[in-house]
């Protein structure tokens, strides 16, 4: 367990270093980098070691996949008594990394980033 909050309080800080608003070509706005992204990954639900672990080495290489993007896959939209809840789903390769960001937008509130997922290195390709 301690371990664990180590590791935490690490990606806390890398977290921190990121740049508060990032240009998202693919939306073409501004996401903002807030605590609630990072509340939602390691704080709101329990998940296993090695999630933890490549989510947060995933931090760094967020900038550059809401940079380079130039379509998101998915959009969809809830509607709860807060206003409407709407989230795009982003995924691309970064330095060989593949990544899943999740924007998210409630109501009128600005765009955020709210989740993302480490889902695999690339194949290099033998030259």
């Amino acid at each position: 367990m301690e371990l664990y909050k180590m590791n935490i309080e690490i990606f806390k800080s890398l977290y921190a270093e990121l740049p508060k608003d990032i240009f998202c070509k693919s939306l073409n706005c501004e996401i903002k980098i807030t605590r609630a992204g990072f509340k939602h990954v390691f704080k709101e639900r329990i998940r296993k070691g090695e999630d933890i672990k490549t989510r947060g080495l995933a931090i760094k290489y967020i900038p550059d996949l809401l940079a380079r993007l130039n379509i998101y896959q998915q959009h969809t939209k809830k509607i709860n008594s807060n206003g409407d809840i709407s989230y795009w789903n982003l995924q691309g390769v970064v330095n060989n990394v593949c990544l899943h960001l999740t924007i998210r937008k409630i109501g009128n509130q600005n765009l955020h980033l709210y989740s993302w997922h480490w889902k695999g290195q690339s194949p290099r390709i033998l030259k």
